[in-house]
Parts: C-alpha cells; structure tokens; sequence
C-alpha cells in the first residue's frame, strides 16, 4: 500500500508542477473533443495501469488488482482536479485520507473521525502530513 500511495503522490506533484498543463495528457486525452485523441489514448492508458498491476503483483499479487484499482481511480480524480485549477495542497490531501494498514478505521461520526478528517484537511508544513483514517 505504501508504494501504491507514492506513486499517488508522485503523480500529484506533476499534475500540480506546471498549471499551464495541469493533469495528465493521456488521462485528459480520453475526455477531450478531440476524435483522435479519444481514440488513440485508451491503449496507452491500458498500458500504463498493466505497468502499475505489474509492479504492484511482484509485490503483493493477492492484492494486485485492487490496488491498481485504488491507484488508477485516484489518479483519475487527481488528473481532472489538477486540470480544474486545484494546487498541490489540495491534490495531495486524498492521499493524507489513508493510513498504515494496520490502523483501524475509525467509526464514523466519532470524536476520532472527526479528528482524523480535521487533520488530513490541514495545511501540513511538509506537504506529507497523513490521517489515521483507511480505506478498510
């Protein structure tokens, strides 16, 4: 999980690095107006998350396909965000949401939730500042 929340992490800082072109070209290629584009970038957005699954299953096969799951559907929502205007702050802030795996989530509506929410929307002073809250 926790290389699957690096390369989240990664991808947000160079979705966030140029707001000129924010996002990421193949992802944005897939929503765009253009015909060719929308035809040309599913092979190459097939491609990439086939790259992600591989190198998560070296790893963690049993969880391979849910990670890339996790990390392609992220990546999805950072792109249009970036591309929408949101800085780095705000995209690393989903990333802040999880936890080591071996932190229990904690009960929603709960003091700790509510805790755990107010922290993972903070402005963190290392950009890295995470929540105990998980995607359980």
């Amino acid at each position: 999980m926790a290389e699957s929340l690096a390369a989240v992490e990664e991808a947000a800082r160079r979705y966030a690095a140029h707001p000129a072109a924010a996002g990421c070209l193949v992802l944005e290629g897939t929503r765009c107006n253009d015909r060719e584009a929308r035809e040309t970038t599913p092979a190459f957005r097939a491609a990439a998350e086939e790259m992600i699954r591989s190198y998560i299953a070296v790893r963690h096969p049993e969880e391979a396909d849910r990670l890339t799951n996790f990390v392609s559907t992220i990546m999805d929502g950072l792109s249009a965000k970036a591309r929408s205007g949101h800085g780095l702050h705000r995209l690393l802030a989903p990333t802040r949401l999880t936890g080591p795996p071996h932190r229990p989530c904690p009960r929603a509506g709960t003091r700790r939730w509510r805790e755990s929410l107010q922290s993972a929307w903070s402005t963190p002073t290392d950009g890295l500042k995470r929540s105990p809250i998980c995607f359980g």
